[in-house]
């Protein structure tokens, strides 16, 4: 019998009164909370779009936060050691990023990557635009760089592997609403399915770097970091940044994880 026959021949039986009718799927007031939490969102960026127009972090051209141009403007460029900045390409069994045998007893962070260099305008331009006029929709491309440049130069990340952000002092997140590596983190953690473990926390609130000289960050910075001896520490701890200028904040950070028994410790920025 054709279908349009059948639905004809369905729609004069007669309905049975006793029949129970399908229920809606409930829905706890939780769930309900959390969708109109999300929409309510997504109206107001909806919103913020149309009265504030996003524009490009580098050169200000309205219609994306990163136009075309200045994307393509971004180059990244081969790993280097984290102290001497020297290029270290692969060779053999050594990683490209290793820190160079002549560095090795001045820092504990055996490997270094980093896609762009910070005195690149569009480079700079991002990580001023997230960390101090907080547009947090950079973010996620920042990490999906990050990510790139990561499993291009590491295929094959140990199994045990995990991402440690570096920590703002409670004091400083709280004024400044986020903390970056935090988001940066997250992203890349996601894009190649590695754990984060937060367990750097900032024990000191230090003034700001920015000002500073090489010799001064290092001395601003001495015991502002610790982190709770690990039964099980991880064999890789890989902290995440958004910008190395000196390195003496993650070389700080690695020596608490060091103390804390991790064994390796690598550093990932977006910039330096």
């Amino acid at each position: 019998m054709p279908l349009t026959n059948q639905m004809r021949t369905s729609d004069q039986r007669p309905a049975d009164k006793n029949m129970a009718l399908p229920q809606a799927p409930s829905v706890s007031a939780a769930d309900e909370n959390r969708r109109r939490s999300r929409w309510i969102k997504r109206a107001k960026n909806i919103l913020l779009d149309l009265v504030f127009p996003p524009s490009c972090a580098s050169c200000k051209k309205e219609g994306a936060y990163l136009c075309g141009q200045c994307r393509n403007a971004l180059r990244m460029i081969p790993p280097s050691c984290f102290v001497c900045g020297r290029l270290t390409p692969l060779r053999g069994r050594v990683p490209a990023g290793a820190t160079c045998k002549t560095c090795r007893k001045k820092t504990v962070i055996r490997r270094f990557l980093s896609p762009f260099l910070y005195e690149a305008s569009t480079a700079e331009a991002l990580v001023r635009s997230l960390k101090y006029h907080r547009i947090l929709a950079l973010a996620p491309g920042m990490a999906q760089e990050m990510a790139t440049y990561l499993a291009y130069y590491t295929p094959r990340l140990p199994r045990d592997a995990c991402f440690v952000p570096i920590p703002l002092h409670p004091r400083r997140e709280r004024t400044r609403g986020f903390n970056q590596a935090e988001l940066l983190s997250a992203g890349v953690g996601v894009l190649l399915n590695i754990p984060i473990m937060p367990i750097l926390a900032r024990t000191r609130n230090t003034a700001p770097q920015a000002p500073r000289t090489k010799d001064e960050r290092r001395t601003n910075l001495e015991h502002a970091f610790s982190a709770p001896s690990q039964k099980n520490a991880p064999r890789l701890a890989i902290l995440i940044d958004d910008v190395k200028t000196t390195g003496a904040t993650l070389e700080e950070a690695a020596r608490a994880l060091t103390s804390a028994g991790v064994k390796t410790i690598w550093a990932v920025t977006f910039a330096h």
